[in-house]
Parts: structure tokens; sequence; C-alpha cells
């Protein structure tokens, strides 16, 4: 009676497709209900042995709400597949008939279709063809459902289950980084190339565990990245390095000589006039015709900037795979302190122990390292574990004093501050200013050298920084306020009990702020940097009224300096001191005609940001 109820229940509440779907879902209800007693057992009070699950109607009903979840997974993604009778073949073929202790239908269904989305042998034939286009279609109708049940809990480590989790967990991750590496990289238009490196990349990613958590991943991430970078330059221009070995950089207006090694113009051009009779190749020695040009062709820089291309979409993709699979993993693991550490070394160029002759050893030339990419992924690491980034940090300080002087090291000091103080910033309105408050009381302990170290230096930078940011803010509303009530003092509203406390509360900022610059030994420039800040939101005819706020008097006197100069007042306020000095310069250029003037002025603008 009770496999009869069964039969029933389950065309009441599933509807299948077919007698085989029907016996699929009945027996996974049966397995769950074997499950459900192994996990919760009974004890027969008379014979104190454990009590066997039996079917009947009350446990038909309670076995279907303990695995109700896991089979709507399993309908979902059966009523998706392009191919609903032959996915379900081969599910029943893997399950079997034989009885199971564990409900692992939803685990086997999404096994055997994510196997489907595997890329075949035909799929890298080319990007136009249907066959490409239709696996990438597959794959995005996939995701939400596979990452749905990757999502839900694993709690049986040991289970036939958790097993059928690794796996189809790391099949899919080799999936969808095939996929968000063409889709970065189709905008290109080489179909060939990507295709093939496509096919490259899930060679690497071919092992038995695919963790975008750990370092060996990641690395091997990067090591294919390289290696495509360089054969995209290879097949593209010639030769796999483009970085003109006179100057040290990427080529800038390249000359391709005819051994193939290619240089920059003006490196090249200089290179040659100082040859007093025969030249040759810097790189090979191979003589130069005597009718070498050194001017740039067109062809040979729209393959260089091909290149350029292809290496910002690798750029991207990498970010998108920290970001999305390093950090996120749907929140189930985070990541491993050695990849964290290899994180740490793309922000900071820089690497452990640190080779002889080497400042920066930063040799992953796929990944590019402009700043808003070093910001990035700094970001992602602060969120992640800031004990350890500062512990790195530190690290790396202590290793810059011990060599020459460079401006590597306020780079990313630049960068730290600037991520740190966005940490800040992404605190709630509602807490905002109790957090600038404290981010100014702290600030002054940390920037007067009570602590030795850099990094505590630099986050009382950026604690100020963001203190002052939102005192300017308060600083606005409370000249708004006595606006208000200038034109209410008519009307004779006092305003709201509401109004009264968010008054006092900017009071307290303000007074913080004030306390601040008094306990520095840089009050002017703490005071100039929150007058930028004031006229570069609210406007520079804002900063005339604050003299006629008493309890702003300790503006005045940087303000006054500021006024003093009539003929840069308002710019001066926003750029500093280097204003009327370009201004001046660039006058003189355009009156003499003479570009030359602007050189001292440049240079020594450089000098100064260097230093």
């Amino acid at each position: 009676m009770a496999d009869r109820y069964l039969h029933d229940f389950v065309h009441l509440v599933y509807n299948p497709m077919s007698d085989e779907d029907l016996s699929v879902v009945s027996n996974a209800i049966q397995n769950g209900l074997q499950e459900m007693a192994a996990l919760s057992p009974t004890i027969d009070s008379f014979t104190k042995k454990l009590t066997l699950p039996r079917l009947s109607i009350a446990s038909v009903h309670g076995a279907y709400q303990f695995v109700e979840r896991r089979l709507e997974a399993f309908t979902d993604l059966l009523r998706h597949s392009t191919s609903p009778e032959n996915l379900l073949s081969k599910i029943a073929q893997r399950l079997g008939k034989d009885a199971r202790k564990e409900m692992i239908l939803d685990s086997v269904c999404t096994a055997v279709f994510v196997n489907e989305c595997v890329p075949p042998p035909s799929t890298w034939s080319g990007w136009e063809s249907y066959g490409c286009q239709k696996w990438l279609k597959l794959v995005r109708s996939a995701k939400p459902r596979v990452e749905s049940w990757l999502s839900l809990p694993d709690d049986l480590p040991n289970s036939e289950r958790h097993r059928l989790y690794i796996e189809t967990r790391t099949t899919w991750r080799k999936i969808m980084a095939v996929r968000l590496f063409m889709e970065h990289t189709a905008s290109l238009g080489n179909s060939s190339f990507v295709l093939l490196a496509a096919k490259k990349l899930w060679q690497r990613l071919d092992c038995d565990e695919v963790d975008f958590t750990t370092q060996a991943t990641m690395q091997e991430v990067q090591r294919f990245l390289m290696e495509t970078s360089r054969d995209c330059a290879k097949e593209l221009v010639g030769p796999e390095d483009l970085d003109c070995t006179i100057c040290g950089e990427f080529v800038k207006d390249p000359v391709m000589l005819p051994c193939n090694h290619v240089f920059c113009q003006r490196c090249i051009q200089e290179y040659k006039e100082r040859c007093t009779q025969r030249s040759f190749c810097p790189n090979c020695r191979k003589e130069m015709p005597t009718d070498q040009s050194t001017e740039s062709s067109d062809d040979v820089r729209s393959k260089v900037q091909s290149v350029c291309a292809y290496k910002k979409c690798c750029t991207s993709f990498f970010m998108e795979v920290v970001s999305t699979f390093s950090f996120t993993d749907n929140g189930q693991r985070t990541p491993e302190e050695e990849l964290v550490e290899m994180l740490m070394q793309l922000v900071t160029q820089r690497k452990f122990p640190v080779a002889p002759g080497k400042l920066s050893p930063y040799d992953v030339d796929a990944i590019d390292a402009r700043p808003v990419v070093r910001s990035f992924l700094l970001q992602l690491l602060l969120r992640h574990g800031h004990s350890q980034v500062m512990n790195y940090l530190e690290k790396h300080y202590h290793l810059c004093k011990s060599m020459v002087k460079s401006s590597e090291e306020a780079d990313v000091a630049n960068i730290f501050v600037q991520c740190f103080e966005d940490s800040y910033h992404r605190a709630s309105t509602s807490s905002q200013l109790q957090v600038a408050q404290s981010a100014l009381r702290s600030a002054a302990d940390k920037m007067r050298g009570q602590s030795t170290s850099r990094v505590q230096y630099l986050i009382g930078v950026a604690e100020s920084r963001f203190g002052l940011v939102t005192v300017a803010e308060a600083i606005h509303r409370r000249l708004e306020r006595d606006s208000h009530r200038k034109q209410s003092l008519v009307s004779g509203y006092a305003g709201s009990e509401q109004e009264c406390t968010s008054e006092a509360k900017d009071v307290e900022l303000i007074n913080a702020a004030w306390k601040l610059t008094e306990s520095m030994q840089e009050e002017s420039q703490l005071v100039l940097f929150l007058l930028k800040q004031i006229a570069r939101r609210y406007g520079k005819e804002v900063l005339k009224r604050l003299e006629d706020v008493h309890e702003l008097g300790w503006l005045a006197e940087v303000l006054h300096q500021i006024q003093s100069d009539e003929k840069v007042q308002d710019n001066f306020i926003v750029v500093g001191r280097p204003y009327p000095l370009v201004r001046n310069a660039v006058a003189r250029c355009l009156m003499s005609a003479d570009l030359d003037c602007l050189d001292p002025i440049i240079s020594q603008q450089i000098s100064r940001k260097a230093a």
C-alpha cells in the first residue's frame, strides 16, 4: 500500500514526464528516508536496537520534506536541459537500481549536466562556428542553476554526495574559467588564436582539484597568461618580447629591424647616431643595412597595439577570476595565505627575497601593473585579511629602506592610503559621523610618530583624509544652517529636535578636526587639505563665508594666506603653489613660441613629486 501511495504522491507533487522519471524520483524519496534515518537514528524502547526505517504514508511525507530542496534543484536542471530524455537516461544509468543510504539524485544530475557542458573537441574548430556559440549559450543558461546547487550545504564530508560535489565543483570551475577567458578576448577578432589559447587554458586546469583560492591554481593561471601573451606577440609581430632592450620599457613608436627585433623609434635613432661607422642590432649584433630606416611603421605599430589590447584582456580576465573565484567562491572558502602573499607581490611589484640587482622583480608580464589594477587587488585583500596585508606591507617597507631611493615606495603608499580611505567611505551614512570622529582621534597618535610602524602612519594618513572629507561636509551643513536660521528669524522657527541633534554631532566632529590640526606639526597642510575639499565640493565662493563663523577661527590663518594672493586666489586653493609657477611658464611659452622654457618647470615638478 505504501508503494502505491508513493507512486500516486510523486504524480501529485512532481508530474513525471516518463516512467523512468517516475522511478528515479521515487527511489530518491526512499533514499532520502534512509539518509534521514541515518542522521537521526531511533532506538526501539523494547528491543533496545536501532529501528529500521519503513515506508509508510507518514514517512513518505517526511522524506519528501527532507529532500524537497534537492529535488527542486534536480527538476530545474532537468527542465532546462537541451535533451531532458538523454540526461535522464544518463542519470538512471549512473544511479543504478541498488538501494542507497543517502539521496544523491540532485548530485548525480548536476554532475551529469556539468559534464555535458565540458567543451567537446569540435568546439575549438572556430569561434564563428555554431557549435562554440551554442556551448557558450549553454554555459550561460546553466550558470545560475549549477551555482545554486553548489551553494547548498555540504555537511557530509565522507559521503558519496560530497565526492560528487568536489568532482562537479572542479569541472564547473574549469568551464567558468574558459568561458570568462573567451568572453574577455572575443572582441579582438582573432578567433583561431583565442580558441587555441582557450584550449591551452583548459589543459592547464586539467587536474584533480581546481581551487582558485589556492596559490597553485592561480600560479597556473599566471603561467598561462604569460605564455599566451608571448604567443600573441610572436604571432602578430614576430619577437615574443616587445620590451625595448635599450630603454628597458615597452616599445613606443616601434621600429622593426630586418632581424625582427623591435625598438622604440627614439631609442634606435639615438643608438644609430652614436655608431660612427657600422651599426649592429643591440640584441643579436647583426649588422644593420646602411640605408636602414628608423621611421616607425604603421603596420608594426598596429600589430603592437593589438598585442597591448590582448594583454589588457588578459588583465581584465585575471581580475575577474580573482574577484569572482578567489574571494567569493560562494562564500565557502577563503584564499590561503600563500595566495594572499602572491597577490600582494602584484600590488607592491616586489618578491621576497629580492633577486640581486633587481629593485622590482615583477616578472608577470601578462598582468598589467597600472595603479587601477594594483588598487583593485589591494581593496580585495584588505576586505579579506587586514592583519596579513599589514604584515606584508611592513615587510615591504622595511626592505625599501635598505635599497636605493625610488618612487616605488611612494606609489605603493599612495595606493594603500587611497584603498584604506575607501574602506572608511563604505561605512553606512548613519554611522559615518561617528566613524569619522573616531578616525580623527586615532589619526593623531599614528601620525605623530608614537608608533614606529610605517603602515600605522599610512593608516593615520588615510584616517585623517577620510575624517577631514567628512568635516568638509559638516562645515557646509553648518553654513547652510546659519543661512536658514537668518531667514527663519522672521517666522520664528527654532528648528526640530532632530536638527539640533544633527548640529551637535557636526560640532563634535569639527572640534575633533581642530584638535587634530593643533596636535600636528603639519597643521597648515591638514587645514589646506580641508579647504581644498570644501572648494572642490561646494565651490570656491563658500570659502569666503568661513570668515563669518567664529567657531572656525582655526582655519583663518591658512585661509588668509591663500586669499592674500589676489592674482591666483581661487586656483591656488585647488592646486597649491605649483599652479602659479606652471601658469607663468605656459604664458612665457605662448608669448615666445619657445617650448623649451617649459622644460625647467616640468623637471622641477617631477623631481618634487618624486621627492
